[in-house]
């Protein structure tokens, strides 16, 4: 059976900005998934942190295939049932007082399941494409904040990132979530590079005024 080592775990917790028996806890649920050959890929908070800062979390969400899910339901017999705004559907549970959630879709995400993911600690997150594709879908306000600051924080080119991601939302089935969702993409991408920006400008001033007191 697969196992973290502490020091992983250990790790995950400081990486993530999160406590030692919540990174336990996920650790734990990471190798029962391994052990029942079940694929994921961690979504949500902790997948943004991977790719920007950090920030706390209570909670973790796995996308998971909906094959797996009756095997999941046979793992953890305590879980409730979800849907969230026809979004996801899926199943909660409580381990040890922290929330796991397990969601999967039969729509046009499906194809979740084949992004290689983002690998960091020996834990899968969802791909920076990907989690984007799925943040702008989700239609949340929150989702909408976190794509901007993945943008924010994104190093390489923002243009070729956005485009590849609206050719992917050009292809979705229904028109008018389609117009809505491209619109939605365009408005994130113009507030996380203006917050770039904006970064940028302040650690240039903060260069600046360092250059200027060496002097006097």
């Amino acid at each position: 059976m697969f196992k973290f080592s502490q020091e992983k775990i250990n790790q995950i917790s400081k990486d993530h900005n999160i406590s030692s028996d919540f990174a336990q806890r996920i650790t734990d649920v990471v190798s029962d998934l391994k052990s029942n050959n079940i694929d994921y890929r961690i979504i949500g908070g902790l997948a943004v942190g991977v790719h920007s800062p950090p920030r706390s979390t209570q909670d973790v969400d796995f996308y998971v295939s909906s094959k797996d899910i009756d095997k999941l339901k046979s793992m953890y017999p305590n879980y409730t049932s979800l849907d969230l705004d026809g979004k996801f559907d899926g199943i909660s549970a409580n381990i040890d007082g922290i929330d796991i959630d397990f969601l999967y879709t039969e729509d046009d995400r499906k194809s979740l399941m084949k992004d290689k993911g983002t690998i960091a600690n020996e834990l899968t997150f969802l791909s920076l494409v990907e989690l984007i594709y799925t943040k702008v879908i989700s239609g949340r306000l929150k989702d909408q904040n976190d794509i901007a600051t993945l943008v924010q924080y994104y190093t390489g080119d923002s243009t070729s990132l956005e485009k590849e991601i609206k050719d992917r939302l050009k292809k979705y089935p229904n028109k008018s979530e389609r117009e809505e969702y491209l619109e939605t993409l365009e408005t994130a991408f113009i507030i996380g590079n203006l917050q770039k920006q904006k970064k940028s400008a302040r650690h240039q001033i903060q260069e600046l005024m360092k250059k200027f007191a060496q002097k006097y």
